[in-house]
């Protein structure tokens, strides 16, 4: 949210895609995609604790999968705030 609300600030009008559910033509890119994400967990484990923290930032960002739950909860978040549209 904050990466939003700073696009707001400088005037910028932020859309927000989120990607559809499984679909099983795609379960191999799924894989593919959950193994990179657990690769970059255990790098940034790694890293954080060779004192690494901006690596180890990095990683984390790119081992996070967003869940239709969490996808659900920010757009119920969105709609409290204000109308962004949303994919």
């Amino acid at each position: 949210m904050h990466r939003v609300n700073l696009l707001r600030h400088y005037g910028v009008k932020p859309i927000l895609v989120f990607d559809g559910g499984f679909l099983p033509m795609k379960s191999e890119q799924e894989i593919k995609r959950e193994r990179a994400r657990k690769e970059n967990l255990a790098r940034a484990i790694e890293h954080e604790s060779n004192g690494n923290n901006a690596a180890a930032y990095e990683c984390y960002q790119k081992a996070v999968d967003i869940s239709p739950s969490v996808a659900y909860e920010l757009i119920q978040v969105e709609r409290g705030i204000s109308f962004l549209p949303f994919v």
